[in-house]
């Protein structure tokens, strides 16, 4: 089933296959947004590709009189992408964000039990970890790769609590 069109909240993406349907798609927003009082600010939009032809330069698209221009990246609704042939799901974000929160909690609890900070970490680093993960297709690479953080955890908690270091 097409779907050219996911909103959430104030965050949209359009989805074509064909830039004029595209441009077109962009036309109708901005025209109903006109309307409504809404404006669309294009140095917060871009146009990220997937395919095939994702490396090629293509033309910028327009909203209202203003261009929006290409991106090889993109987050959306805390989740990030890399263009490419197919859709990537740049986990690396989460790793930093998982390891800043981790470290951020070692810190803060030196003199607490071990169980406490497994508390902790499974109350507010565990989380981050795992946010947006099912609804995401991750590979069986990036998959292992986050248990691996998650393992670290374990690792310092119940053996030497140092600081984590992350490693892309």
């Amino acid at each position: 089933m097409y779907v050219g069109c996911i909103a959430y909240a104030d965050d949209i993406v359009l989805l074509s296959a064909l830039l004029v349907n595209l441009q077109k798609m962009i036309d109708i927003c901005f025209d109903q947004g006109s309307k409504l009082d809404i404006q669309f600010n294009p140095s917060k939009s871009c146009l990220f590709k997937i395919g095939p032809g994702y490396n090629q330069l293509l033309p910028n698209l327009h909203i209202g009189n203003k261009p929006i221009f290409g991106a090889d990246k993109l987050k959306y609704l805390g989740v990030y992408f890399d263009s490419g042939k197919m859709i990537n799901i740049n986990i690396l974000p989460i790793m930093r964000k998982f390891y800043d929160s981790a470290n951020s909690i070692l810190c803060h609890s030196k003199y607490v039990s071990e169980l406490t900070k497994l508390s902790l970490f499974e109350s507010f680093a565990l989380p981050v970890l795992m946010y947006g993960l099912d609804v995401l297709f991750l590979d069986p690479v990036q998959i292992r790769k986050l248990n691996v953080c998650w393992n670290n955890i374990y690792r310092r908690i119940f053996i030497d609590g140092s600081l984590l270091k992350f490693y892309s």
